[in-house]
């Protein structure tokens, strides 16, 4: 493709990258790929183009919403550029590691320390990934309100887990700034707590599940499914991690996960519901060494079906009720 005919090449090819993005937050589309195309084209056409920043971070994140199969380079590429264009600070970091972090997710072995160092191209990404967290975990700023606070916890939560996955020990030091910072609301909160009990450490998962759930009661727009997962995180705490006053709280969270557990569930909020069931309750039911009877009859006692429409509630558990 050629600019012969285009006045403003800049403003044409960000409008293009713009509309791209808008296809992209539909899900992946035809008409997507095509504009990204469109725009990687134009750029190559353009020498102008080829040397500003501010297009190629948009251009990158396109391609990784639009080309498959996904490569993390367009991200990480994005996000060292972010860094130069607009400063440590910038909202593209945030945005870029959470992206890094659901993709690493989907890796066999991604919840074992130094697991990305397993072949040659697992080392490429993990040094690659130390690098994005040492930059990030270095300059995004602490800030002086709750909501800078917030946004500087959650990239010092991706910075934790790339280090973790890379090997490096230093995903401690950045363990414990996540530990201290605040939750800014489901999301982090709750990959604070799947952390945590990867290491296993039931105490301070416990503890940051109940700070999740008092943000996730705070925010208006969280949804029931967040609200029963939240929960489930808080009680499979107290049954690996038991107090008094945690043993005394627990008729009453059972029953509000009862009264959520009647949905309705979106398919990929029923799918997240049943791999946290079968991990917290379903597992340790078939485990009947590592499971005390009391801990049996509660997990017993959490058993639903997300996928189910109306009553959700097993027969099991109806039974147990």
């Amino acid at each position: 493709m050629e600019a012969q005919g285009i006045p403003l090449p800049k403003p044409y090819i960000m409008t293009v990258l713009s509309a791209a993005k808008a296809y992209a937050g539909c899900g992946e589309t035809e008409e997507g790929r095509e504009l990204c195309e469109r725009a990687w084209e134009f750029a190559e056409s353009v020498p102008a183009l080829s040397h500003d920043r501010e297009v190629a971070i948009h251009l990158y994140d396109a391609g990784w919403d639009h080309r498959r199969p996904r490569d993390p380079m367009y991200l990480t590429g994005a996000f060292f550029l972010a860094v130069e264009e607009y400063g440590p600070g910038s909202a593209w970091v945030p945005y870029l590691m959470r992206e890094l972090y659901w993709h690493v997710q989907d890796r066999p072995d991604w919840d074992v320390f130094g697991s990305l160092r397993e072949g040659e191209e697992g080392r490429e990404l993990a040094e690659t990934l130390h690098q994005v967290a040492i930059a990030a975990l270095a300059g995004f700023p602490a800030g002086t309100n709750r909501a800078e606070r917030c946004r500087r916890s959650d990239v010092v939560g991706f910075a934790a887990q790339f280090l973790f996955m890379a090997g490096d020990d230093l995903c401690r030091r950045a363990l414990e700034e996540w530990l201290s910072g605040p939750v800014s609301g489901y999301e982090s909160g709750t990959a604070l707590v799947s952390f945590l009990l990867r290491m296993p450490a039931y105490g301070p998962a416990r503890a940051a599940a109940e700070r999740t759930l008092q943000a996730v009661e705070a925010n208006p727009g969280s949804t029931g499914a967040e609200k029963a997962s939240v929960l489930l995180d808080v009680v499979f705490g107290i049954a690996m991690a038991p107090d008094p006053p945690g043993l005394a709280r627990l008729p009453e969270l059972e029953q509000r996960i009862g009264e959520l557990a009647h949905g309705p569930f979106s398919e990929a909020e029923a799918h997240v519901l049943q791999e946290k069931l079968y991990r917290y309750v379903i597992q340790r039911l078939d485990e009947s060494k590592e499971a005390q009877p009391a801990q049996r009859e509660m997990f017993g006692r959490l058993l639903f079906d997300p996928f189910s429409s109306g009553n959700t509630w097993t027969s099991e558990s109806e039974a147990r009720r």
